[in-house]
């Protein structure tokens, strides 16, 4: 039967029994991050995930999820118009800058160096602009 009042401490005492059941399983090895600390302690499943996690930073999917994460913490917001996908995918077809048509580079930073431009009060997009047309536009 639950509590009526979850601070009481009869109900913490009992969320307290609960988490130390959680933390061990039947045989009482420790659990870690939903594995086994057993089968994470050899080292071919170290290495095994090692690898898996190398290959997949190398993915499409992984590039597009941390430039949308970059730009959500830059203040890039979704609008009616656009979503965060459709603006990757603009992104991803934009080879000059909108002002001054040079070509765009990625990776390395330099005056040529594709930004995604927004305003910076609503946070929505604005064009797909190089390094210098970016700041010179503020």
């Amino acid at each position: 039967m639950p509590y009526k009042d979850r601070n009481s401490p009869e109900a913490k005492a009992s969320y307290a029994r609960a988490q130390e059941k959680y933390r061990k399983t039947d045989k009482g090895k420790e659990v870690r991050n939903g594995h086994l600390k057993k089968w994470l302690d050899k080292p071919d499943n170290k290495e095994r995930v090692r690898l898996y996690q190398k290959e997949y930073r190398k993915t499409p999917q992984c590039k597009k999820s941390n430039m949308i994460s970059h730009w959500k913490g830059r203040g890039l917001k979704e609008s009616p118009d656009y979503t965060y996908s459709s603006l990757y995918d603009i992104y991803l077809i934009h080879s000059n800058c909108e002002l001054c048509n040079v070509v765009l580079t990625t990776g390395t930073r330099t005056n040529r160096t594709k930004c995604m431009d927004h305003d910076h009060e609503t946070g929505l997009f604005r064009n797909i602009l190089c390094m210098d047309c970016n700041l010179r536009r503020g």
